[in-house]
């Protein structure tokens, strides 16, 4: 019969294998309760590896075993006193705590060797009854995992969405007000607005008759980024006012108005595309640095005919092009 957790489906494996696990493990004490052992199945992996390797640190067990540090340290500290484990601090480094197993506890994996062999028996018998690959497709698993965790799988996936998500309109003159206060807040809250920076923000369709554009990044109805793109030359543009609400930062905002832009600029045959920013906006600095964009000024400095040191960057849109030529 199929439960609620199954009907969910993938959403859930991670229910799914703690279910599993569960059952497992419930039915692995009732084993060893029955046959008279005070032994637990959480304990089984640390005390085989030391079997199977002898003295380890708490570290070496961790790795081992894909674990967390504490959670080695909590289930040592119980086999030490069950006094299945010796523990005490190493010669040549203090910080750092040895296990080895004690004569107890190596009698004990002796003495459990059988029913071990019993109980791996049937969970082999399980897995062919139902999946005779089970095992190698776990393995399979786990090595994917190392190379790509799922936080990182989920985090590349959520970022895709996002970005699907964010729509690029064309300036409007009723998001006047939204290019004007966007740009207003990162730069009174980084530096101050200069004359330069007013030019742009009290008229951007002066950007626009020169051959630039304004646009905005809407998410769901609500203007949540803008940025625009300035006519330098018939070779070369530069990017700039890029600004996204900070309530709305690290949703993809700011790269989907970037690639437009790029685009944008290769439709229009510029060569180069050019930019003047400050590593204390860590998160637009990176941006920049990821979409190939290089630093022509190491040394923040004057320029642009902005008076905050600024650090110039510039990217190659031509494919003609090898370098970028100041």
């Amino acid at each position: 019969m199929t439960n609620y957790i199954q009907q969910i489906g993938a959403v859930a494996i991670a229910s799914r294998l703690r279910g599993l696990t569960d059952i497992l493990i419930r039915d692995a004490v009732r084993i060893y309760q029955e046959q008279g052992v005070d032994f637990e199945p959480r304990w089984f992996t640390t005390v085989q590896l030391l079997k199977d390797k002898g003295e380890l640190s708490i570290i070496e067990i961790a790795k081992n075993l894909n674990m967390t540090h504490p959670s080695v340290n909590q289930i040592c500290n119980i086999l030490e006193k069950k006094g299945l484990i010796n523990s005490y601090v190493s010669e040549t480094d203090r910080r750092k705590r040895l296990i080895q197993l004690s004569k107890k506890g190596v009698q004990l994996t002796k003495d459990l060797d059988p029913l071990w062999k019993v109980i791996e028996t049937a969970v082999t018998d399980l897995f062919y009854e139902t999946q005779p690959d089970f095992l190698s497709i776990l393995t399979d698993i786990e090595f994917a995992l190392e190379r790509k965790s799922m936080y990182e799988r989920f985090r590349d996936l959520l970022k895709q969405v996002q970005y699907e998500e964010v729509e690029i309109i064309d300036f409007m003159k009723i998001y006047r007000k939204d290019f004007r206060e966007m740009n207003y807040e990162w730069l009174n809250e980084y530096f101050e607005v200069e004359e330069k920076d007013e030019e742009i923000l009290k008229n951007p369709e002066k950007v626009i008759a020169s051959g630039g554009s304004v646009i905005f990044a809407r998410l769901k109805g609500q203007i949540v980024g803008t940025s625009a793109l300035m006519h330098i030359s018939d070779q070369e543009c530069e990017l700039t006012k890029m600004a996204v609400k900070p309530e709305y930062q690290g949703k993809q905002i700011g790269k989907k108005m970037l690639d437009w832009l790029l685009e944008l600029a290769r439709k229009k045959n510029y060569r180069r595309m050019i930019l003047y920013t400050s590593p204390k906006l860590k998160k637009a600095f990176g941006l920049y640095k990821s979409k190939g964009f290089k630093i022509l000024n190491p040394i923040p400095t004057p320029i642009g005919g902005y008076k905050r040191p600024s650090i110039k960057m510039g990217m190659v849109l031509s494919l003609t092009d090898q370098i970028f030529t100041p």
